[in-house]
């Protein structure tokens, strides 16, 4: 995979480490924040195909989808077969060195491959454990993507400005007051 374009970022969240499992739009465009504002985000994409908007196109850029490239820049990409034994210790072993771990997948998915909340936070202590489903309930949803809209992060609104208020911004971005605590406790933020 071929890595998304890079910008200037602040450094606000300089230190904070991501590991973004999410596709299409809702997680790539929070992470891509995160990354405007100095994380560090390791997007992790499918063997092959990668992240599905790779193909969505016109526009292209250089042979890559435009619409990929600005949901993505300031990223670092690799891909990882979770469905092998040997992909999921590697995730897991990135994940020892994790501030947040951001994902989109159905609700169940983590938990089939044994990364359910439980385990992640018995595994992992100090991991912020971020799923953005297409639900409030966590069941599956036909119009996840209309409730984006009314998300803090949607496409729709300007983002937010990162001044001295890093916590602002995280809650702009859709992390809870749990999640910002703990960033905070990591001294992340």
């Amino acid at each position: 995979m071929s890595k998304p374009t890079t910008t200037s970022a602040p450094s606000a969240l300089a230190g904070m480490r991501v590991i973004d499992l999410s596709w299409i739009l809702a997680g790539p465009y929070c992470t891509m924040l995160l990354a405007d504002y100095g994380a560090e985000v390791l997007k992790i994409e499918q063997p092959e195909s990668g992240d599905g908007i790779r193909q969505w196109g016109p526009p292209w850029l250089g042979g890559e989808s435009a619409y990929f490239l600005s949901a993505n820049r300031n990223k670092k990409s690799v891909t990882l077969n979770l469905q092998t034994a040997e992909g999921l210790a590697i995730l897991k072993k990135l994940l020892l060195d994790a501030d947040v771990l951001i994902e989109n997948f159905k609700p169940g998915t983590l938990s089939r491959l044994g990364l359910d909340p439980k385990t992640l936070a018995a595994d992992y202590p100090a991991l912020i454990n971020c799923s953005i489903t297409g639900s409030a309930d966590g069941e599956p949803s036909k119009v996840g993507v209309a409730k984006l809209s009314h998300s803090p992060a949607n496409i729709h609104s300007a983002p937010p400005i990162l001044g001295a208020d890093t916590d602002a911004v995280l809650s702009e971005l859709g992390f809870t007051s749990e999640q910002r605590a703990g960033l905070r406790e990591q001294g992340v933020i």
